[in-house]
């Protein structure tokens, strides 16, 4: 393409071309010493390009020099509420906790239903909580997290800057060395991540137009407006109703099942539960806590043994009435992408995760400790159902499977199988069909 020829069928299909995906090519001056040009500067029409010019000749081509302007908004500052866990006082929180309702007078507490042994737990525990360790409110700049940085990054990062702060004290000339040699390694790392990642992105684009559009606008900075902002929670809540009750309304036709009586035995009261039971499944709990929990789990493990007889008298009173705490039933739903690279407009491609409070996971496992040690003491449980019971996992299934099929191969014979997937199979459970089975 010289600077005169514009008319020509390739630079008309060429200008097409960026016209149909909204890019601009911006030299306009021969880069070629035969007077072509053939060095483009193509963006979209939004990019911004200035100080565009052409240069002296490096070979047989010229420099072609731009400022490229990247729209890289400054972090936001944002207060946020949390707790300084470091200036809590261990010692004097157990002191006045031991002096609390929850530990020192427990026989009033006997005579509290269910729902307010949870609010006397939660209460207490703030209070004495927001004495030892109050809320105070920081300023914090919300960063966008690059997406190519990982552990290695961050590792390389924090030995370059113990190496600076080596050098910064010491003023040795091994120490310099050393520091910079953390930097190049540093920023050879960057280089090698980010166009590990940037390669990997375009790579999975191919086929898909939109996709890697999407990620050359990431690259530069760009806001677009094809990126789609994520569903709120009412959306949310109103598309899994929907889904459930669509589900729900396609089987209402069918009769109910009518389960024959069986003569086995009867579970007629649950075991009590001790303080030394509550205390070891408290000590074997992940640390994982929930927004609705008055104290983190970490916490609640340390003071396991001023907890477990208040904790074991509300499970006890919980099971002894057939009352769940109302507040056991509140959960933080998180919406969690079913798979890496799906669309994040859609909410057919979110899977509803639940957080739940500590106390109501410690409570549903209790009542599952027992159930699974009524079932398996009296043969209830079938040998080949897998899943949420000890030694029996999908694992074990997938094996027993496998192992048939080698088996049936053996003895010359043809396997078939079913598989059957079923769609938001736990929210669509009949609680009168289940409570009937049990029954029954």
């Amino acid at each position: 393409m010289t600077s005169t020829s514009t008319s020509t069928p390739h630079v008309i299909r060429l200008a097409e071309l960026l016209l149909s995906f909204d890019c601009i090519q911006h030299v306009n001056e021969p880069t070629h010493t035969a007077g072509h040009i053939l060095d483009l500067v193509i963006t979209t029409a939004a990019t911004r390009i200035q100080d565009l010019r052409v240069g002296d000749m490096l070979s047989d081509h010229a420099l072609v020099c731009f400022t490229l302007q990247l729209n890289k908004p400054a972090p936001a500052a944002e207060y946020v509420t949390r707790r300084a866990w470091r200036r809590l006082s261990h010692d004097a929180f157990a002191s006045d906790l031991e002096a609390s309702q929850l530990c020192c007078d427990l026989e009033t507490c006997k005579n509290m239903s269910v729902d307010d042994l949870v609010q006397l737990y939660n209460r207490v525990l703030e209070e004495v909580l927001d004495k030892h360790c109050p809320c105070v409110t920081v300023r914090r700049r919300n960063r966008h997290a690059t997406p190519w940085f990982d552990a290695d990054c961050r590792s390389a990062r924090r030995h370059a800057r113990a190496a600076e702060r080596r050098y910064r004290c010491t003023q040795a000339d091994e120490d310099r060395r050393t520091w910079c040699t953390e930097l190049r390694s540093l920023r050879q790392l960057y280089e090698q991540k980010q166009c590990k990642y940037w390669h990997g992105q375009i790579d999975e684009s191919k086929g898909n137009m939109k996709k890697l559009w999407r990620a050359f606008h990431s690259v530069l900075g760009e806001a677009t407006n094809g990126d789609v902002q994520e569903p709120i929670s009412d959306d949310f809540a109103v598309f899994f109703r929907a889904k459930v009750e669509s589900v729900r309304a396609s089987t209402a036709s069918t009769p109910l099942y009518d389960f024959p009586h069986k003569a086995t035995p009867t579970l007629e009261e649950w075991t009590a539960v001790t303080s030394d039971e509550v205390e070891m499944l408290i000590s074997s709990a992940l640390c994982k806590s929930c927004q609705l929990d008055p104290t983190p789990t970490w916490l609640v493990k340390e003071m396991r043994t001023l907890l477990s007889p208040f904790i074991s008298l509300l499970l006890n009173k919980s099971l002894a009435s057939g009352c769940y705490p109302s507040l056991f039933k509140e959960a933080v739903v998180h919406p969690l992408l079913k798979k890496h690279g799906l669309d994040a407009g859609e909410m057919k491609n979110y899977r509803p995760v639940l957080n739940l409070p500590f106390l109501s996971k410690l409570l549903e496992r209790v009542a599952q400790i027992r159930l699974q040690h009524f079932l398996d003491s009296n043969g209830l449980m079938q040998a080949s159902k897998s899943a949420y019971r000890q030694f029996y996992s999908t694992e074990t299934v997938v094996t027993r499977v496998y192992n048939d099929m080698l088996v049936a191969a053996d003895g010359g014979q043809v396997s078939v199988l079913c598989l059957l997937d079923l769609s938001a199979a736990f929210d669509t459970v009949d609680h009168t069909l289940l409570t009937l089975r049990l029954e029954r």
